[in-house]
């Protein structure tokens, strides 16, 4: 069985709108947000990295901010993305491991949606390279 990063953000959406009210699930719908995002910009930009390198999450978002800067389709996107994902990081490292610092609804609905538009971007990375 395999899954894709739409799957993540879904699973995260549905399960935050169904127990808005704990903490642990609010937690759990920010790290998937944000690794449904992650995994996204990988594929939709074709971006390898060494799973045991201790910062692989950083060479994603530096690979997309070296697409951002370059010329050619998938620019915009890349400077979109290149935005949100350290914002995304934040939250989900807040959640992951701050765990005295509370987190609220609008903490998850905003990596929620920041999700959404990254995935969008995704997308239409994606579209633009099949064209």
């Amino acid at each position: 069985m395999s899954t894709c990063p739409a799957d993540l953000l879904h699973w995260a959406s549905t399960t935050f709108a169904a127990n808005d009210q704990c903490e642990v699930t609010a937690r759990a719908c920010i790290s998937r947000a944000y690794y449904s995002s992650l995994h996204g910009a990988k594929e939709s930009f074709n971006i390898a990295i060494n799973p045991d390198q201790p910062s692989s999450h950083n060479a994603v978002i530096d690979a997309l901010a070296r697409k951002s800067s370059a010329p050619g389709q998938g620019r915009s996107t890349a400077i979109t993305m290149v935005k949100l994902l350290p914002k995304l990081k934040r939250l989900r490292v807040k959640a992951d491991y701050s765990l005295n610092e509370d987190i609220v609804a609008d903490d998850v609905k905003r990596a929620l949606s920041t999700a959404k538009v990254v995935l969008d971007c995704c997308a239409e990375a994606q579209r633009l390279r099949r064209t």
